[in-house]
């Protein structure tokens, strides 16, 4: 991976505490840093990530149901279909209508 040379300001107690953690690694003070950057770099994508697939959730949801009032509106309940085959009130469908879907049906 290429590489490019940078001056950073570090309090002196950071360096000191980076300097003793590449020792204790056995990398160096740029290893140390780049891992740390890498991690926290990690963390934002997926912290921005799960916000993303939140709020794909909640459309998801609010599709869902307003898919499911449109239905409701529009389709006849299935409790309302005449099985009996006489069609009372029906008309060729043998669907009854309700009173929301004769609305909806009426706005057409």
């Amino acid at each position: 991976m290429p590489t490019e040379k940078v001056t950073i300001t570090l309090p002196v107690t950071v360096i000191r505490q980076i300097d003793a953690l590449a020792r204790k690694r056995g990398q160096t003070r740029s290893a140390v840093l780049a891992s740390a950057a890498k991690e926290e770099l990690a963390k934002i994508e997926a912290d921005a990530m799960r916000v993303g697939y939140l709020e794909l959730n909640r459309e998801n949801k609010r599709f869902a149901e307003q898919g499911a009032r449109i239905a409701e509106e529009t389709l006849p309940a299935w409790e309302d279909k005449d099985w009996s085959g006489e069609g009372r009130s029906t008309g060729s469908t043998g669907i009854r209508r309700t009173a929301a879907s004769k609305r909806a049906y009426a706005r057409r």
